[in-house]
């Protein structure tokens, strides 16, 4: 009969009973009672709950600690690897030796991390589920038929989620994958302060700054090896698998304490960064095949009227438009519903082409960082050459192939500079030169698009309202009114 009852099979159930019992009048202890002092005793976190009397307090006392003791015991299962995920490490060491099987972080740990990611591994993880509900009920601003509302500003998934990462590496030091490495790296690129670190370092909220030196000499030596491997292998199967880019940097020193031989400095460099090359054809970066087509000298026949004849006008009308509509939904939050509408038709034909794969993602390595200054014609020489050295690019395997080093204004013109100087004696072979994307789109065609209105509507020449690079392009070929509507909408 109790186990029939027990097993819910009876017309009455627990869950009949239960309500009753703590809602009933009697089992709250009134004013005049004997035992009036248990009217504070309910949801209590100390002392003994056997020695409470009245049925409410009892019940709601008994069932916080149960709660409690299985929050601590889901929270510590939090602390160990998702056995559903293998991609997910809770413990990511800085470094270690031979003996340890600790997980190395890697650069590919972090390029997985994410917030929401985050979020829905506690969710997904029965483990966490109680505790990730508790925290929500306590975050959550309010809640709609048993839903939690998100904000808009400060949405409380993402406290939930730090909140939650907090309490594991809390319980254990060593469970830093989640959030602690993360904002540990981050602080590191983002240079705080050394006070900054420590403080939230004790908060629970990051790793010390020494991991996360650590951490990054350790992922940086790693990736640098199967750089220099992958591109070995590339080499000796017939394809240049990396392309450079280059920028220069400058870091001005001040002097904290004065004294003889101290002064503030500016540091100057060059960096570099090594890209994969992805979807690449076959033979696309062949040094022979090169050097024959610029004997052709088919590039005479290239004009600037062959150039425009080129342009898809119909194409441009289909996208332009869409962009237009991209800024004006981003410009107000009222219809940001809408962006996920525009960005299917971006990526839906006859606006979509040749669209890369789903999922794609860039694969670049940052080098080290040199001290020369990539102004100058030798310096250049040496920078490029040491990130030749860092890359594993073997002079005798690369002979037979372009190498292409991408860099602002000054860089690619300097890079021509060295090329046209090193060909009669070969020192610079085999380099192919173009400015980057954000210098020739951010610049050249900012300036076009803020000088057009004013020449069209005060009837100013084109040419001479342009910066020198732009006019000199425009020389060659007149655009006329009817050429320069056609891409207004």
């Amino acid at each position: 009969m109790v186990a029939r009852f027990l097993h819910g099979l009876d017309n009455i159930r627990m869950s009949d009973i239960l309500p009753l019992i703590y809602h009933h009048r009697s089992g709250y202890p009134s004013i005049n009672s004997a035992n009036s002092d248990e009217q504070n005793l309910l949801f209590v976190t100390h002392g003994s709950p056997d020695e409470i009397r009245n049925a409410r307090p009892y019940m709601s006392t008994w069932a916080t600690r149960l709660v409690a003791v299985e929050v601590r015991r889901q929270v510590g299962r939090l602390t160990k690897d998702d056995p559903t995920d293998p991609t997910h490490h809770v413990h990511l060491r800085a470094a270690t030796n031979e003996r340890s099987k600790a997980h190395v972080v890697t650069w590919c740990d972090l390029g997985n991390w994410s917030l929401k990611k985050l979020e829905s591994c506690y969710w997904r993880r029965g483990a966490g589920d109680l505790a990730m509900f508790i925290t929500e009920a306590a975050a959550a601003p309010a809640f709609e038929g048993g839903v939690a509302v998100v904000r808009a500003q400060r949405p409380h998934p993402i406290i939930q989620s730090s909140a939650m990462a907090s309490f594991i590496i809390s319980r254990n030091r060593c469970a830093n994958g989640d959030l602690a490495m993360i904002l540990g790296i981050w602080h590191f690129a983002c240079k705080s302060h050394v006070d900054v670190k420590r403080v939230y370092c004790h908060l629970g909220n990051y790793v010390a700054a020494t991991t996360s030196r650590a951490a990054l000499n350790s992922m940086t030596a790693g990736s640098m090896e199967e750089l220099r491997a992958d591109v070995g292998s590339a080499l000796e199967g017939g394809e240049m698998p990396v392309c450079l880019i280059l920028d220069n940097v400058q870091e001005y020193f001040e002097v904290n304490e004065q004294g003889i031989g101290r002064q503030n400095e500016l540091k100057v460099g060059t960096a570099g960064t090594s890209i994969v090359l992805d979807e690449c054809a076959p033979g696309a970066f062949d040094a022979k095949d090169h050097h024959d087509r610029v004997a052709k000298n088919e590039r005479r026949l290239l004009t600037h009227d062959a150039l425009f004849d080129d342009l898809d006008f119909p194409h441009l009308r289909r996208v332009i438009p869409l962009h237009w509509a991209r800024v004006l939904v981003e410009f107000s939050p009222h219809f940001l519903p809408l962006l996920n509408s525009i960005a299917a038709l971006f990526r839906s034909s006859p606006v979509a082409r040749r669209r890369m794969r789903e999922g794609r993602k860039m694969k670049g390595q940052p080098l080290g960082t040199n001290g020369e200054r990539s102004t100058e014609t030798q310096g250049m020489e040496r920078a490029v050459k040491d990130f030749e050295n860092q890359m594993g690019l073997n002079p005798e395997l690369t002979k037979a192939f372009l190498f292409w080093i991408r860099g602002d204004g000054a860089s690619y013109a300097n890079i021509l500079r060295l090329t046209k100087y090193c060909a009669p004696i070969g020192t610079f072979p085999n380099k192919v030169a173009t400015p980057e994307i954000w210098h020739t789109g951010a610049t050249d065609l900012n300036s076009f698009l803020q000088v057009y209105p004013i020449s069209h509507r005060k009837g100013v020449s084109l040419e001479s309202r342009l910066p020198m690079t732009l006019s000199t392009r425009t020389q060659d070929h007149r655009f006329t009114r009817t050429d320069l509507d056609a891409f207004a909408i």
